[in-house]
């Protein structure tokens, strides 16, 4: 709190912005529209993401779970969390440069979205292959139902 405090005062130091709200609607309805269909996009892509763990809870024990939780964890944390964040963090710099040229950005969005299958595809048909000794490796034996 105290660091987004410095912050607030430094930024309004150099800046010097009214403190008064806005009361009109309209220099508001952009973001506000924007924010809100990003906010339903998480919650849907939460939902999607989670709706398989769901499902095997449903019909499975506790155990094998835990053990699918695991499983699960050991494939899409490094792809999800490592490999996406920072590919998103370039390619939303990279992208937000030529937003205003669509056919060039449709050009290197399909690029971008081919390059990626290219490489994730065969990585993810191989951990499938390799999945076994993938989870003795990095889990230990007593994950092998994983």
């Amino acid at each position: 709190m105290t660091s987004t405090a410095i912050q607030a005062v430094w930024q309004y130091v150099l800046v010097r912005h009214p403190l008064r709200p806005v009361r009109r609607w309209r220099p508001y309805q952009a973001v506000c529209g924007y924010g809100a269909r990003l906010s339903v996009a998480h919650v849907l892509d939460y939902i999607g993401g989670n709706l398989d763990t769901f499902t095997v809870a449903r019909i499975a024990s506790t155990a094998a779970v835990g053990q699918y939780s695991r499983a699960y964890y050991l494939v899409f944390q490094p792809l999800g969390n490592y490999l996406s964040s920072a590919l998103t963090n370039v390619v939303f710099a990279t992208l937000s440069r030529i937003q205003d040229d669509l056919t060039r950005l449709r050009r290197a969005y399909l690029s971008l979205m081919s390059l990626g299958a290219l490489i994730v595809f065969p990585l993810c048909v191989g951990m499938a292959v390799a999945a076994t000794q993938l989870v003795a490796v990095v889990l230990g034996p007593q994950w092998g139902p994983a």
